[in-house]
């Protein structure tokens, strides 16, 4: 609700989006099929062309670029919308491979970057672990072949202009506050370092 509040407050008719996330879906449809979407195939995984497909079934005017067109499929919109995987306890955020991509785009082409999550994504700590999906894109196999698939990234949080979680509107530092919050929380029941270890 707060996000479709926020886009709404900025007069977006059209926004950009990448991959699939429950609360961008939540926020678009709180939004209303007025508004039309631009989507990247977010590969690997294909979750943006599985969300193209959702949102048309409802009603969204959408259109779907590949990976390689995303400066083409954001240039145009007034607003970009990322979910979170995880908000890290330095402010930045995970989200799927390309959302790096996206945010640098949006500084560039000055276009504001909101980030949405639930409050229970917010971490006690700054290590992300990386991690490889199965990905076949060729049928070759050598071992004069590497192919990389991970499927989720760091985002420097500079670039977010506002996250939107459940408990409202922050910015960079109110994310953090909320990370800290949490870690205390975490720390008071003596089960801060069982799960994360020494070294946060």
């Amino acid at each position: 609700v707060h996000a479709a509040r926020r886009l709404k407050e900025m007069g977006t008719a059209t926004l950009f989006s990448l991959s699939w996330s429950s609360s961008v879906m939540e926020t678009l449809r709180n939004l209303g099929s007025g508004v039309s979407v631009n989507l990247v195939e977010s590969s690997p995984g294909g979750e943006g062309a599985k969300a193209a497909e959702a949102l048309v079934k409802e009603g969204f005017r959408v259109t779907l670029y590949p990976d390689s067109a995303m400066h083409v499929a954001m240039r145009d919109c007034h607003a970009v919308l990322l979910g979170s995987d995880a908000v890290l306890y330095n402010g930045d955020f995970v989200n799927k491979t390309g959302s790096a991509i996206a945010a640098r785009l949006c500084e560039c082409l000055s276009i504001p970057l909101l980030v949405v999550t639930e409050s229970i994504k917010l971490c006690p700590t700054s290590r992300w672990n990386r991690e490889s999906a199965p990905w076949h894109p060729v049928g070759t196999q050598s071992p004069n072949l590497l192919v990389w698939s991970e499927p989720f990234e760091v985002v420097d949080g500079d670039l977010v202009s506002t996250y939107v979680t459940d408990a409202g509107i922050l910015d960079r530092d109110g994310v953090v506050e909320g990370c800290a919050a949490f870690r205390k929380e975490l720390d008071a029941l003596s089960i801060l370092e069982p799960f994360f270890g020494e070294e946060l």
